[in-house]
């Protein structure tokens, strides 16, 4: 595996993705104390857990695993080539969020088997993106006035038609933090397994340095109500402005 590291050492990393391989294939009270240990460090940036063990990692990501290196000289290459890709961080199995480099990128799009993608960009047709990908360009700036929510069937519709074609669905902005989360939100609460409380822990292990400006979080809250007819799941705290989750 490209860059196995023990539990120890993840935990000195700063702005890491860390996946956690158990190599029993299931996650027992050894793999639950490490997973909580992770959540709680300050560098790691996204926490992935593959429940199949090595041959799960092998078979859902053989791009990232490498042959043995036959001298020193070819470890740093094959280190100095992987760094030249930034994969997105993965939110279902099917559905993904980045910032810009990742769309643009055909060996990551390729190995990800990504068919559909969401441009959430004030300009997004500066972003290129594979010809084989169907896309969505949706002009939006990252800032509280903006109407996100304008774009949320738009969005949605274009989602259902890449998961019934068994597809994959890349959601991106500039960075992918702010406008694509909240793309990504709605879509997990849409999907009917997710409230919006529930969307946000889970958006939050997979991608941490998410957030959201203010104005979009207060349309997702709205967005909640009107889906389920309920109370939103969240609050929205306006002298701290910050998400309250419980």
């Amino acid at each position: 595996m490209c860059g196995a590291v023990d539990l120890e050492e993840a935990l000195t990393y700063r702005g890491k993705h860390v996946y956690l391989v158990s190599a029993a294939g299931e996650i027992g009270p050894g793999e639950q104390k490490s997973i909580e240990t992770l959540l709680r460090a300050p560098g790691i940036l996204s926490l992935k857990v593959v429940r199949g063990g090595m041959e799960e990692w092998r078979r859902e990501y053989p791009f990232l695993c490498q042959c043995t290196a036959a001298s020193h000289q070819e470890e740093v290459e094959q280190r100095r080539l992987r760094l030249r890709h930034s994969y997105p961080s993965q939110v279902l199995g099917w559905l993904f969020i980045s910032g810009t480099e990742a769309p643009q990128d055909p060996k990551v799009m390729a190995d990800l088997k990504i068919t559909h993608v969401v441009s959430i960009l004030a300009d997004p047709g500066k972003v290129r993106v594979p010809r084989r990908c169907k896309r969505l360009m949706i002009p939006l700036r990252d800032e509280a006035s903006e109407d996100v929510a304008g774009s949320f069937d738009e969005v949605w519709e274009f989602i259902s038609e890449g998961r019934q074609s068994a597809g994959r669905v890349l959601i991106h902005c500039k960075m992918g933090r702010s406008r694509s989360a909240a793309l990504v939100l709605m879509a997990l609460c849409r999907s009917g397994l997710f409230s919006l409380r529930s969307a946000w822990k889970h958006l939050r292990a997979c991608r941490r340095q998410i957030a959201v400006n203010g104005g979009f979080v207060k349309q997702l809250i709205a967005f909640e109500q009107g889906l389920t007819g309920r109370k939103a799941s969240v609050t929205w705290d306006e002298s701290l402005q910050r998400l309250l989750l419980d």
